[in-house]
């Protein structure tokens, strides 16, 4: 059986396991998706279940290359 986290459960994991912070004031359940911010200073907002298994910079990854694209739109060939 899946273990029960509590909000302070998931405050204290991110605090000791990550380098982003922890912007959700409440845990509501495991489908639920909470707010962080990476030490860079991005935003981004994953479940915890994906949180924990999971590399947190890829989610920054995807918003560097999807900036790229838009940029490279509006240049000019």
């Amino acid at each position: 059986m899946n273990k029960k986290w509590t909000f302070e459960q998931i405050r204290d994991y991110v605090a000791k396991n990550s380098d982003s912070e922890l912007l959700s004031k409440e845990y509501l359940g495991f489908s639920q998706k909470l707010q962080f911010k990476c030490s860079c200073g991005n935003e981004f907002e994953k479940t915890f279940t994906k949180f924990k298994g999971s590399n947190q910079k890829n989610v920054l990854t995807v918003k560097k290359r999807d900036l790229l694209v838009k940029v490279f739109k509006i240049l000019p060939r």
